[in-house]
């Protein structure tokens, strides 16, 4: 049908028709700036958080070679990351904790993370400090696991404290023993002494 020959009617449908269409349109790309708006808020978030926090924080590939390093990494490890990105995370892992990291990845694998496992890690200047890791399996949006997120935390200051805990206890543990000996000592004598008082008014009489 020619345009000349289509009713007044139904030229104002196909406007109408037009318009919703053109609305439906306008609403949708209006969403999409918004989500794409709280996108970007919260990549930002995520950001400021990763370098701000203390905690080391790492992504690394499959091959478990590191792919981004924060602040709190740089400073725990020594390393900057111009220095140790595209390097395997192995550098990192002590000879005697490399089965157990390796445990630690491949649980990761399987059940999609591992939290707070206490193990240790070397720094840049060799030395070995005891950290608490938690990791997780990266997944693409059809689900294939593309890499590893691993997060960090150096736990000599509560490691130190719990050991003077420890050593606190046990010092009490040791004053309350030697309290108790005393207190039954003392029993003791008092009897001793009550049962020679007997003796001796036995001879006074």
């Amino acid at each position: 049908m020619k345009d000349e020959d289509k009713t007044k009617e139904q030229l104002i449908k196909e406007l109408v028709e037009i318009h919703q269409r053109i609305a439906k349109l306008e609403t949708v790309e209006s969403e999409l700036m918004m989500v794409e708006k709280e996108l970007k808020k919260s990549e930002e978030r995520y950001r400021r958080l990763v370098e701000q926090t203390t905690d080391a924080i790492m992504s690394l590939d499959l091959d478990t070679n590191i792919v981004s390093w924060n602040k709190g990494a740089e400073e725990m490890f020594g390393y900057r990351s111009e220095e140790i990105i595209g390097k395997s995370q192995t550098l990192l892992v002590p000879k005697g904790f490399r089965a157990s990291c390796q445990k630690n990845f491949w649980n990761a694998t399987v059940d999609g993370y591992v939290k707070e496992a206490k193990t240790a890690r070397r720094t840049k200047d060799d030395r070995v400090i005891p950290v608490e890791i938690s990791l997780a399996a990266i997944k693409d949006d059809e689900g294939e696991h593309i890499g590893y997120v691993s997060i960090l935390r150096d736990i000599t200051e509560r490691n130190k404290m719990e050991n003077d805990l420890r050593t606190r206890i046990k010092e009490l543990e040791t004053f309350y023993n030697v309290a108790v000996d005393r207190e039954i000592r003392m029993k003791e004598l008092k009897e001793k002494i009550e049962e020679l008082r007997a003796k001796l008014s036995q001879y006074e009489k």
